[in-house]
């Protein structure tokens, strides 16, 4: 399934990437884009249409091994069908803010509009404490 995973802010595209790194290498030669649609073009699923254990916490051990296949269920779902151009959904990281996963195949994908590419490097503290989780493991 081909989505794009965007988020409401940087600086939540950030935590995503950095919740799903293992090493410093998957900080490095990052890019951030804006991006803007219609709303109509937008489906919004909210906690409450999500399965319970949608953002369990505490976070299990061995989550990349085990992701939820319920949420992926409803992505993949959502994607098929091409029920939207984008659809809206609750951070798990910090659930009052977005993600958005976007269908390049929808039939209305030209009225997505794509800003120009920017780079983005992660402050080098944030680095650092990457690097020491990686010795640590």
């Amino acid at each position: 399934m081909r989505i794009v995973y965007a988020s409401d802010s940087i600086a939540l595209a950030a935590l995503e990437r950095l919740v799903h790194t293992r090493s410093v290498k998957g900080l490095e030669g990052l890019w951030v884009y804006s991006f803007t649609f219609e709303e109509e073009e937008s489906t919004f699923l909210p906690n409450a249409a999500l399965p319970l254990d949608w953002n369990r916490k505490p976070v299990p051990p061995d989550w990349h091994a085990q992701p939820l296949k319920a949420t992926q269920l409803i992505g993949n779902n959502w994607s098929e069908r091409r029920a939207s151009l984008v659809l809206r959904v609750p951070s798990a990281i910090i659930p009052s803010q977005f993600s958005y996963l976007i269908n390049p195949l929808h039939p209305t994908f030209d009225a997505f509009r794509i800003g120009a590419p920017q780079r983005f490097h992660f402050d080098e503290r944030i680095a650092t404490l990457v690097a020491v989780g990686e010795r640590g493991s």
